[in-house]
């Protein structure tokens, strides 16, 4: 309802009111209404306002034009909703002005024609800005735009005020666009009227703004959606186009036009559009045209910036990201890898405090260090892995990354992740040959490699040497005891023989081992004193020198200190020679030579006492350091040492006394491994010492230890006895004093006569001075055990090659010798050493021998027991006992033993028990079998044959000796005999690349199937042609042989997981063979894991042929199983298989005979449907890609090589053998084919070609053998050429099988050699599965996965008329045989039976749509509503299955709709419900029925569950105690409530279906129309038309029940 209506409703309710009462109500309904205005005005123009300000600029820039047009419309309308379109006044508020003003500053118009007189008012020099169009004859203004005139100030002078003031065509301009602007404005007020024309003059009820927002919104939506797939010009071009269109009709020069479309109001377009346009229509209108405009623009430009402002985002983030990776790429690039450091302990290890001997001045030195001069230097113990230098270097010079990288590749520290790759090489593969060849050539890695090596190798020698020295003092030792005392020689044999044996046999335990002083001392005990065994002790060789002397030496203590680990001799050395070098360089610059080079040569050479020509890097080389600057060394080494130990160091590396160390020498002793400080290595100065001999203070005459003091000595000292001044070249002498024992040892030595002869006449004076005696360079101990474990180290540094000695010395004690020359190399040295100390040990051994031996047969006298256990042993195949053969040892075993050394026998027995895990066996029960020798009288023979044994099976021997103090221990050991030849191979599961084959068959299973086979024969006498039905043999087992028909149905074929009895009985054929019985045997899963435990520990290995004519195999699998799985094998390839036995000893056997298997086809790929006409009801038409294999043949071919084809073919033709020039790959096809041509006549008879299939591993059905006869039949014979030419075709052949899955049977559907196949004889909606598999010659392939194909159904029967309407007809429908799943009705409009054209366009329109499906569904009642009354229409239906795959369409039926609606209602229903029902009710029937109703408490009910209620669920009213029963069996039910009849319900309704709940049927309705018998009672329970309702079929025909009549009536129970 209007406002203007409700108005008139409150005046005409006010009629009663007094006169001054109804004046006062209308003045109050006007100012409400006057305050609704007001308050919509103010609300709508202050929107207005936040609108046009919120309109982005971006908007102006992209399309003005729309823009204006948009914002001018809104604008317009919006001024109609305030009532001031037409002319507001001076106190109006008004959008004009404000829309105006904004225009002002914004807007450019462009393109403007001009008038003659606006022509000229511009200037000359304006006008050649216009445009002229000399055809047309207009002028046109490119743009124009309002120019402001400059504010005017109090202060500006005339001058300054023209000069603000506008020019003329600046004001000719101003009035342009303000025509322009004026005209716009009244252009858009005529698009307002002509869109409010066309929309107000539909019948629309009046909505409110909230209705307008969704409206809005819709459009926008829409909008959006038409911009989304490109329409959106091509919409505001014909809005564009349409608008011209209207406004064609509008001249803006005539007043009455503008007059009209500036004062529009609802009610002058309600004259206009010939209906009442009410004011919340109106309102609601200019609210859509123009605050609702604008908002949709402010949405828009808020949509835009959101989406330009995630645009900026996702670029800045993209920008970001780019300079991410850029930095990270660059940081990466600096990226260097970092050393591994030693795990760091938190609060630090502890170090026990040093001794302060610095009398007062304190133990810690001032810390020095340098400047890093690079990354990795300053980072270094940082404990980083990974750090970044600062820059890299450019145009050839290094920067600090290049410095790292040579700094860590001179340390020896090679990393991957350190290298880069070259701007125009493979970066990975350059980067991966860079870290190779560094890792080969780096130096540093070289020299700690070798190191490492060179310790490795020490040690093993070191302890090699300590080993063998070991046994041999051991050894040396209980042969000492052996030797008669030298007292005991001097009685039976004179002093002579006794001196002599005391000295030879002193020097043989020196040089076995200088720790035996103390046994030879203690044996030469009543003989000679122990202080005459210490001098010649000493004097024996090998002596050694003040380093390696077993006694104290000051020397060895001097460089043990000197040795320290951890210090860095070679920088502390290096920075002291160069800052030696810096002040050589400083006194060459003070003499200021002409050539500068020159002049430093002869300065450094005289320095360095050379004449070759020296440069700075060879000065630096052959540096020197004098005393003062060797002290400044130790100091920084951290070393204090005294004056003699300092002294003791000079002496020992200036070999030449000119008080000089050079570099050279110092460093290749203290450093041998060139590493940068010493290791913290145990055993490494031990190493270095080894390395360095002294004589100082060791006599290397006489061996004496200690036998000089030698000390520094001032020029004031003077000889004096036994003291010696030396003096050396740099100008200081040395004070040598010898001790008085060296003169006595001289005196025992000569009176033992161990001295040479030639210094028997002489003192030691006269021997210290004669150049005959010269002090060795190395001392006889360092020569003896000198390990060399630094010579690679130094043979790296000088550049020569590794040396190919093997780092094994051989230090075994080997009775076998040779004998050596004295001059051997050091690197033999040890070897040599080993030499003689066994020389020596075998001299101790032949002193001894008489004595051992009676000392071993006293100590047998003395203490007698029996034999140790003997040694036994079974002979091997190949021995001298034992031919060669491979079943020699399968039923006997050459027993063998022997008596251990030293042992006494008189004779051996050996004994058996039973095999492993018999009675025998497991209760320890043994038999004697043998006594070796039978009797005294004859000699052992130390072994026995025994035989009659089982093969593969493991026996258990013992035997023991005896002598005369009685048996000794038993030994006990298990030998097996050779296992025999297993049984043949059969094949049980094939596959395209592996198969599993069998040889081991449990004992259960072989026991039912040789019962199967005595069936067959009973059955059938010729078992080997003739086949047996399986009826009757599976009906003569299920008689008289249940268990085992019993088995056969539990029993498991491994290859398709299958019974045997599902496969008996499945299989095509209806006959059963022999051999088929056999195949069956062969591939049922084995019971053997049930039997008992095998105690053989059997392997077997299973070979593959590689050539049958050279007999060659290759080992393919091993294992302890009866059965094996071969893999990698290659598809629709042949194969033989033999197997054999090897038992836990190691002893094979026979191989079995020949399997050959033939690997599957490959699995060829699904089927698929023809595109066009693939399935219908009866037919599927199917194909698949064609299956190559060629390629499998020729990787195959490729296996075996190359060979001379026409050699082997002429000469196999030749010798009617051999292979006929075909690769044999492991099986020879003519060998095969020629057992069978015993006539040599390279064919065969028709009769074996079933067996030539089987030898080739095929095992063909009656199809498949039929097949290969037509193939290669000629004349009754099969020929060698024609039958290989076929094997090896692989001529391909596909099967198609059909799988129904509605009953599971399975059918060969086609065979055949193309690749696509039409299928006949399917049922109509039937789902079918279709597998393909590949047959060729020699195999097959599994089949495909399957596809699933649902055939389409039969065209269902023509649908059936129920009822007509003008509007609306129903229709049944019902499916053909073979049934269906969807049901799709399709309409057709032929023509019209009206005789007026008023819906003729719709008429034209639904003829020309033709067919059009009006429902799909499974529901056979549909309704087909929204047609044309008084029409002709055709219905046909089409029936679909679950896959939506359609059939036919059934006939078409014809009906006519009626020209009036048919309104079904209480006052027709005798008219329509015209048959009376008797229980006969169908679907679609569209019945009458009554149900009573019942008042219980004053209040109306329906009979329910308890009498009382009725559920409604999803629309459907479903009553749960019957309405047709009566109030007497109502009450009782109640139990006695107060209830009484209330009336009666008629209900007209159509069945929709029917179902059966328990012993009930209920019918399932849409209420048409209902009625009560008294309404006022009963009126809340009338049923309103739609409703759905379910019933029992008996309460529905408890009273009368009448249906109408179908239009097909004939029909109705089809």
């Amino acid at each position: 309802m209007s406002d203007s209506e409700a108005d008139e409703n409150t005046l005409a309710s006010q009629e009663n009111l007094s006169g001054n009462a109804r004046v006062m109500a209308r003045r109050k309904t006007e100012a409400n209404e006057a305050f609704k205005m007001w308050s919509l005005s103010k609300a709508r123009y202050d929107r207005g306002l936040l609108l046009l300000s919120s309109i982005a600029e971006q908007r102006l820039e992209n399309d003005p034009e729309k823009t204006f047009t948009q914002l001018i419309t809104s604008m317009v309308a919006t001024d109609c909703t305030l009532g001031v379109l037409k002319k507001p006044s001076k106190h109006d508020k008004s959008l004009k002005k404000v829309f105006y003003g904004w225009s002002l500053s914004k807007i450019t118009f462009r393109d403007i024609n001009l008038s003659d007189e606006e022509k000229a008012a511009f200037t000359e020099g304006y006008k050649v800005m216009f445009n002229e169009d000399e055809e047309k004859g207009t002028t046109t203004l490119p743009t124009v735009k309002y120019i402001k005139a400059k504010k005017a100030s109090a202060t500006d002078n005339a001058k300054i005020a023209l000069r603000k003031a506008l020019t003329p065509d600046q004001q000719a301009s101003n009035k342009i666009w303000n025509r322009e602007w004026k005209r716009q404005w009244i252009l858009a007020a005529n698009r307002v009227y002509k869109l409010a024309s066309k929309e107000l003059s539909v019948d629309e009820t009046d909505a409110d703004v909230t209705s307008n927002e969704e409206q809005k919104d819709t459009e926008k939506a829409e909008k959006a959606e038409k911009a989304a797939i490109g329409d959106e010009e091509k919409e505001d071009e014909e809005q564009k186009e349409e608008g011209d269109d209207e406004d064609d009709d509008f001249d803006l020069d005539n007043e009455d036009d503008v007059k009209r479309v500036l004062s529009m109001t609802e009610k002058s377009l309600s004259e206009v559009v010939g209906r009442r346009i009410t004011v919340n229509a109106w309102r609601n209108f200019l609210y859509k045209h123009g605050i609702g405009v604008m908002e949709t623009m402010l949405a828009e430009d808020e949509d835009n910036a959101k989406v330009k402002a995630d645009a900026d985002e996702k670029e800045r983030l993209a920008d970001a990201k780019r300079a991410y990776e850029g930095f990270v790429r660059v940081k990466d690039n600096l990226r260097i890898r970092m050393p591994d450091e030693p795990d760091r302990v938190i609060g630090g290890t502890y170090k026990p405090p040093r001794m302060d001997f610095s009398m007062g001045k304190g133990v810690i030195r001032g810390k020095r260090s340098a400047i890093p001069q690079n990354t990795v230097e300053m980072m270094r113990g940082s404990g980083l892995k990974y750090v970044h230098t600062l820059r890299k270097g450019k145009n050839g010079l290094k920067a600090d990354l290049e410095k790292c990288q040579d700094e860590l590749l001179n340390g020896g520290y090679v990393f991957k992740e350190n290298m880069r790759a070259d701007s125009d090489s493979d970066g990975e593969q350059d980067v991966d040959a860079k870290y190779k060849k560094e890792r080969r050539n780096n130096k540093a890695i070289k020299i700690k490699e070798a190191a490492d090596n060179s310790r490795k190798t020490g040690c093993k020698k070191s302890f090699d040497l300590w080993r063998t020295k070991k046994e041999m003092s051991e050894r040396a030792i209980k042969a000492l005891h052996s030797c008669d005392q030298p007292a005991l020689v001097e009685e039976h044999d004179g002093y002579e023989e006794a001196q002599e044996t005391w000295i030879e046999v002193g020097k043989a335990l020196k040089k076995i081992d200088r720790n035996l002083y103390a046994e030879w001392v203690k044996w030469s005990d009543g003989f000679r004193s122990g202080y005459h065994c210490q001098v010649l002790w000493d004097f024996f060789p090998p002596k050694c020198c003040d380093i390696h002397s077993a006694a104290y030496s000051g020397m060895r203590d001097t460089f043990l200190k000197l040795l320290r680990p951890g210090l860095n001799f070679k920088k502390i050395f290096e920075s002291n020679c160069r800052k030696k070098l810096n002040k050589w360089e400083q006194e060459v610059n003070d003499l200021d030579p002409d050539d500068w080079n020159d002049a430093f040569s002869k300065f450094a050479s005289a320095k360095l006492r050379t004449d070759d020509k020296v440069t700075k890097e060879s000065a630096l080389e052959k540096m020197e350091l004098n005393h003062a600057e060797m002290k400044r060394v130790l100091q920084q080494l951290g070393l204090k040492m005294e004056k003699e130990q300092f002294r003791r160091l000079i002496d020992a590396f200036d070999v030449n006394g000119d008080g000089t160390v050079s570099k050279k020498e110092f460093l290749s002793f203290v450093n041998p491994d060139n590493s940068d400080a010493r290791p913290v290595v145990r055993g490494d100065t031990n190493a270095v010492l080894e390395r360095k001999c002294i004589h100082e203070s060791t006599c290397a005459f006489s061996g004496m230890p200690n036998a000089f003091v030698v000390t520094a000595s001032d020029k004031k000292t003077k000889d004096e006895t036994n003291v010696k001044i030396v003096k050396r070249p740099d100008g200081s002498s040395r004070r040598v004093v010898t001790l008085p024992e060296r003169g006595r040892r001289w005196d025992i030595l000569k009176k033992y006569g161990v001295i040479d002869e030639k210094f028997m006449d002489k003192d030691l004076d006269e021997i210290d001075k004669s150049k005959k005696h010269k002090i060795p360079a190395q001392c006889e101990v360092a020569a003896w055990d000198s390990l060399a474990l630094f010579e690679e180290i130094g043979n790296m540094k000088k550049g020569k090659k590794k040396s190919n000695d093997s780092d094994d010395e051989d230090y075994s004690d080997d009775d076998e010798e040779e004998e050596e020359e004295e001059g051997e190399t050091q690197g033999n040295a040890v070897a040599l050493r080993i030499k003689k100390a066994k020389r020596a040990l075998e001299f101790l051994y032949d002193k001894s021998s008489e004595n051992r031996a009676a000392l071993t047969l006293k100590s047998m006298m003395e203490k007698g027991k029996p034999p140790p256990a003997p040694n036994l042993w079974c002979a091997e195949v190949g021995s001298e006992d034992v031919e060669d053969g491979l079943d020699v040892l399968t039923d006997r075993l050459p027993i063998k033993w022997n008596a251990q050394e030293g042992s006494l026998v008189a004779f051996f027995s050996l004994e058996m028990s039973g095999a492993l895990g018999t009675k025998e066996q497991q209760n320890n029960e043994f038999k004697e079998i043998f006594r070796d020798p039978p009797d005294a009288d004859r000699e052992p023979e130390f072994k026995f044959w025994k035989d009659k044994l089982q093969p593969n099976t493991t026996y258990s021997f013992r035997i023991r000796a005896f002598n005369g103090f009685g048996p000794g221990p038993y030994v006990r050991k298990d030998f097996t005999t050779q296992p025999i030849a297993p049984p043949t191979p059969v094949l049980v599961k094939a596959g395209a690349n592996a198969v599993t084959i069998k040889w081991k068959f449990g004992s259960k299973t072989n026991q039912h199937f040789a019962t199967l086979k005595k069936i067959f024969n009973t059955l059938k006498s010729d078992v080997d042609v003739a086949p047996l039905p399986r009826i009757d043999l599976l009906l003569h087992l299920e008689k008289k042989y249940p268990e085992t028909l019993l088995f056969l149905r539990s029993a498991v074929i491994n290859r398709d997981n299958i019974s045997v009895f599902d496969a008996m009985e499945s299989h095509d054929d209806e006959n059963i063979y022999y051999g088929e019985i056999e195949r069956y045997q062969e591939l049922v899963q084995d019971d053997s894991s049930s039997s008992n435990v095998s105690f053989t520990r059997t392997k077997y290995v299973v070979e593959r042929c590689t050539s049958q004519q050279d007999e060659t195999y290759e080992q393919v699998w091993r294992g302890s199983a009866g059965e094996a799985m071969i893999k990698g094998l290659n598809p629709n390839v042949t194969y033989r298989f033999r197997v054999f036995a090897i038992n836990f000893e190691g002893l094979r056997g026979y191989a079995s005979e020949h399997c050959v298997v033939n690997t599957l086809c490959e699995t060829p790929s699904q089927v698929s449907l023809a595109k066009k006409n693939g399935v219908t009801s009866s037919t599927v038409r199917i194909s698949w890609p064609e299956e190559d294999l060629a390629s499998t043949s020729n990787r195959v071919a490729q296996v075996s090589g190359s060979r001379n084809e026409d050699f082997d073919k002429i000469l196999a033709d030749w010798t009617k053998s051999g292979n006929s020039g075909n690769e044999d790959n492991g099986l020879s096809l003519d060998m095969i084919f020629s057992q069978y041509d015993q006539s040599r006549s390279d064919r065969i008879d028709g009769s074996e070609l079933l067996n030539l299939l089987q030898d080739l591993g095929v095992h063909p059905s009656e199809d498949r053998l039929r097949e290969a006869w037509h193939e290669l039949e000629d004349n009754g014979y099969v020929t060698f050429r024609k039958f290989e030419k076929w094997w090896n075709s692989k001529k391909i052949t596909y099967v198609v099988k059909r799988t129904n899955m509605t009953d599971g049977t399975s059918v060969i559907c086609y065979r055949g050699s193309s690749a696509d196949c039409g299928i006949s004889g399917v049922e109509p909606n039937t789902a079918y599965e279709f597998g393909l598999k590949v047959v060729t010659p020699n195999s097959f392939s599994k089949y495909s996965a399957p596809v699933q194909v649902h055939t389409a159904p039969l065209p269902p029967q023509p649908p059936v008329v129920v009822s007509v309407n003008d509007k609306e007809v129903t229709l049944k429908l019902f499916f053909s045989e073979g049934g269906g799943d969807i049901f799709i009705l399709e309409r057709k409009l032929i023509k019209s039976l009206n005789l007026t054209r008023s819906n003729k366009l719709q008429i034209k329109k639904a003829q020309d749509e033709g067919w059009v499906i009006v429902f799909k569904g499974s529901d056979p009642l549909v309704k087909s509503i929204n047609l044309i009354p008084n029409c002709i229409y055709q219905y046909r239906a089409r029936a679909a299955n679950v896959n939506d795959l359609r059939g036919g369409v059934s006939e078409p039926i014809t009906l006519s709709t009626l020209e009036h609606k048919m309104t079904l209602r209480a006052t027709n229903a005798p008219e329509v419900f015209t048959i009376e029902c008797t229980r006969d009710v169908v679907v679609g029937d569209l019945i009458l029925f009554t149900e009573r109703l019942f008042l219980k408490d004053g209040k109306v009910v329906l009979g329910g569950g308890n009498g009382m209620s009725m559920t409604k669920s999803g629309g459907i009213a479903t009553p749960r105690l019957s309405v047709s029963s009566s109030a007497g069996s109502l009450r009782g039910k109640m139990k006695g409530a107060a209830t009484e009849f209330a009336g009666e319900r008629t209900v007209a309704a159509r069945v929709l279906s029917k179902r059966t709940g328990g012993n009930k049927k209920y019918v399932r309705m849409a209420v048409q129309w209902s009625s009560v018998s008294d309404r006022k009672r009963c009126g809340d329970l009338v049923l309103k038309e739609g409703l759905i309702v379910e019933r029992n079929e008996a309460d529905v025909f408890s009273f009368e029940t009448f249906r109408s009549a179908w239009e097909d009536e004939s029909h109705r129970d089809d």
